[in-house]
């Protein structure tokens, strides 16, 4: 009984090093690390024309346009934003209600 537990163990151990090596083999080390967008430069729009995807290209033109006036990338500023109280996927989930858009206009502008 002891060596078929010794057994399961080495194997989830094997299993365990070949996914780590699997994955560091196809870039793992480097995830997460490209280079930011300007945010004042054109950038590759959504292709598609149905309501969430127009609402998804006005957001990010919103967000690049603060983010260059801001001088800043447009991650920093959602995670200045966040830092400030602003659960920007919440409150697409939830809507915004008048008084946080206008709070969160508000810091998009500097105001």
């Amino acid at each position: 009984m002891r060596i078929r537990g010794v057994a399961v163990v080495a194997a989830a151990l094997l299993a365990v090093g070949a996914l780590l090596a699997s994955e560091l083999l196809a870039g793992g080390r480097s995830y997460g690390s490209g280079a930011l967008h300007n945010p004042c430069r054109p950038r590759h729009v959504l292709p598609g024309n149905t309501a969430d995807r127009t609402v998804q290209r006005n957001v990010m033109r919103a967000l690049d346009y603060a983010a260059c006036r801001s001088h800043q990338s447009r991650e920093d500023l959602v995670l200045g934003l966040a830092a400030k109280g602003f659960d920007l996927a919440k409150e697409a989930k939830g809507g915004f209600d008048i008084f946080e858009l206008a709070r969160l206009l508000a810091v998009l502008l500097g105001r």
